[in-house]
């Protein structure tokens, strides 16, 4: 999955040939709020290549096995996504039935992200040297405690696994049946189809996130326009 740079968000062009620019225009007009593009990112499945953006069909399929699900989180306003996510799943050595449920599985797995945030879609895609940092936190934190070694030992193996199911989709417990993770969900149903699925991809974008925003000091201010 790679994020667009500026010239590629300019250039990019929608379903029906209409510029991404031109439809934030238009609904930055619709809803008279100044609405900008920041950020999209692509991603290949298979040989096809899709947008994840907020994009307002829930589901859209590429091919016999691969699926794309998508979901906007609306808030309270319900005016506009103000949470979306994408997630991208593969499988292999069987073809996704035609009653559509791969489709409605990678819409819940897009909801999941969601809702829980993953940074990592499994264990082993967390940088080596943020696992490194993490280990030598809680070890040191074990070590405080002043108690055995084996005992220290399962402490921070208990607070790895922890952390892995707060940072990783498939260790946390799925949001539609939280009696197994995302990942046992995820290889159930691929047995299920008679093949192997995978998550191969997952996104989760916010408006505002990363916009570094201007801390305001009211007092101040009415201070010196007071004093003129």
């Amino acid at each position: 999955m790679a994020e667009l740079a500026d010239a590629q968000l300019q250039a990019l062009l929608l379903k029906g040939g209409q510029s991404a620019s031109s439809a934030v225009a238009g609904f930055a007009a619709e809803v008279r709020e100044n609405v900008n593009l920041r950020r999209a990112f692509t991603c290949v499945a298979s040989f096809l290549a899709f947008p994840a953006l907020l994009i307002r069909r829930p589901v859209r399929s590429l091919t016999a096995s691969t699926a794309v699900g998508c979901y906007a989180h609306a808030g309270p306003s319900r005016a506009a996504g103000r949470i979306g996510s994408a997630v991208a799943l593969a499988l292999h050595g069987a073809v996704a039935p035609a009653d559509g449920c791969l489709d409605a599985f990678a819409a819940q797995l897009a909801m999941h992200v969601a809702a829980f945030n993953p940074k990592y879609v499994r264990v082993a895609d967390i940088p080596p040297a943020v696992a490194a940092g993490e280990r030598t936190s809680f070890e040191a934190q074990a070590a405080a405690t002043g108690k055995s070694d084996s005992v220290t030992d399962r402490m921070v193996d208990g607070w790895l696994k922890k952390w892995h199911a707060e940072v990783c989709l498939e260790q946390q417990p799925f949001l539609m049946d939280d009696s197994m993770s995302v990942g046992a969900a995820v290889a159930q149903l691929g047995k299920t189809l008679g093949g192997s699925l995978a998550v191969t991809h997952a996104l989760r974008l916010a408006v505002g996130e990363g916009v570094d925003k201007r801390k305001v000091d009211f007092a101040a201010e009415v201070a010196a326009a007071a004093a003129g």
